[in-house]
């Protein structure tokens, strides 16, 4: 498998959440910061042990999209998101688990219109949008980059039966992040919506970029609701990914 998932068991408490876009995917790990909050979604919650926690540090980041506000993570990438977007604790760690345990994980996450699902209490932290940075073993940016999205789109739009939904990959294209090399890749979805604030359609996009080692590569995830009223804007996609930099 091209992408290797980092859960930081050792800074986080790590709760398990069923969730996907509207709550019928497979199971969200959701770590707390040292503060312990977690958000809660369609079902109810195993926890594991929690861990000793330590506070990560965080930087100032200058935005480079006017208005934005920029997003420090602790890969030494940075990003930038519209004001409206809710930036979590550098510490949380959000990701997909199935029944064979953790498949991908992601840090530095920043949300969109979480609870937009008014009509189901047990929704009450449903999102539109989130996107973050993972740590990657990158040798083959274009590989991982695919394998990535893929992932991410089951993860977030598949069934808690196991059922993956319909997803089409794009082509690999070849990028610059900095002076390194990257590869972004998009996975375009159809949902089987089962719930009336399930989204008929979804994207993933992954930007897999090489790092100084095959064990440090990262990838950046965007993972969307489409075709709705309040979706996340092309647009707006398309800056945030032009806005990913090296912040060392």
């Amino acid at each position: 498998m091209a992408l290797s998932a980092v859960i930081l068991i050792g800074l986080v408490s790590i709760v398990f959440l069923v969730s996907g876009s509207g709550g019928s995917g497979p199971s969200e790990t959701s770590a707390a910061a040292a503060s312990g909050t977690t958000g809660r979604t369609t079902r109810g919650t195993t926890s594991r042990t929690p861990a000793p926690t330590t506070t990560l540090p965080s930087k100032s980041v200058t935005p480079q999209v006017t208005g934005w506000q920029a997003v420090w993570t602790k890969r030494g990438l940075a990003y930038d998101v519209p004001r409206e977007w809710k930036v979590l604790s550098p510490a949380t760690i959000v990701g997909f688990e199935d029944a064979n345990g953790p498949k991908v994980a992601m840090s530095g996450v920043s949300t969109f219109k979480e609870g937009y699902c008014t009509a189901d209490p047990k929704r009450r932290t449903a999102r539109r949008a989130l996107v973050g940075i993972g740590g990657a073993k990158v040798s083959d940016a274009a590989s991982t980059a695919g394998e990535g999205a893929k992932l991410w789109a089951d993860g977030r739009y598949g069934e808690a039966e196991g059922v993956q939904p319909q997803v089409e990959l794009g082509k690999a294209t070849p990028m610059m992040v900095g002076a390194r090399e990257a590869s972004r890749v998009t996975a375009k979805v159809k949902v089987s919506a089962k719930h009336e604030c399930d989204p008929p359609a979804g994207v993933v996009h992954v930007v897999a970029v090489k790092g100084a080692t095959v064990e440090t590569g990262t990838v950046f995830v965007i993972q969307a609701d489409q075709d709705t009223p309040d979706s996340l804007s092309a647009a707006d996609m398309e800056k945030m990914i032009s806005s990913l930099r090296v912040v060392e």
